[in-house]
């Protein structure tokens, strides 16, 4: 977490991860959140299917860009409001 005091972009190398938990993923999401604050961001770099997969499943994978594509992290849909039938 000191590196939020760096007011700077970081760049996380997952590439020797195999596996994480959830602590882990909430301890990634708190720098993000605390990066952003100061006007940085955080991203993963080298993530595998399993570690790509697990971010999917814990519903947290738009919370993190691709560094490896230099895409940015999907946006969630808008949903358009039903018609009601009378």
């Amino acid at each position: 977490m000191q590196l939020a005091e760096t007011r700077g972009n970081v760049v996380v190398d997952c590439s020797g991860v195999t596996h994480l938990d959830a602590c882990a993923v909430q301890v990634l999401l708190a720098l993000k959140f605390a990066l952003e604050r100061g006007g940085g961001s955080l991203g993963l770099l080298g993530a595998s299917e399993d570690v790509r997969n697990y971010l999917g499943w814990a519903g947290v994978t738009a919370h993190f860009a691709s560094r490896e594509s230099g895409e940015a992290a999907p946006r969630k849909r808008r949903r358009t409001p039903r018609k009601r039938s009378v």
